[in-house]
């Protein structure tokens, strides 16, 4: 399942979501201030174990900035799995939804004031 990032066109927020490609069109409502959303162009982004090839994958939101932000969002019933990643400048690290499942290991958090949050979505 893909990630898609949808904007909120009342207070600006953007918000990663993961959800089944036949899905990536429907009504998305922002967390902030409950206004729709519309999804926009994003950075494509992968999740991987750290080998000598393969570095620490970092989700930053822009160094030296304010916290902003989720950096990954799953949806009830979805599951990711991060591995030695790295989370900076995010208001929430990690959102999931009840029902969702998530492994980790080895991640770091930093500038980050919500690491994992779940919700009732």
């Amino acid at each position: 399942m893909p990630f898609y990032e949808y904007k909120c066109m009342e207070c600006g927020t953007v918000t990663e979501v993961l959800r089944p490609i036949k899905s990536r069109d429907d009504v998305t409502y922002c967390y902030r201030c409950g206004a729709e959303t519309k999804r926009i162009m994003s950075k494509f982004n992968t999740v991987s174990p750290t080998t000598a090839h393969n570095p620490r994958k970092v989700f930053d939101a822009e160094p030296a900035c304010k916290p902003r932000g989720t950096a990954v969002r799953l949806e009830s019933g979805g599951g990711a799995t991060f591995k030695d990643c790295g989370f900076q400048n995010f208001q929430t690290g990690i959102s999931l939804a009840k029902g969702s499942r998530l492994n980790m290991d080895g991640n770091k958090f930093e500038n980050v004031e919500k690491p994992i949050e779940v919700t009732e979505e």
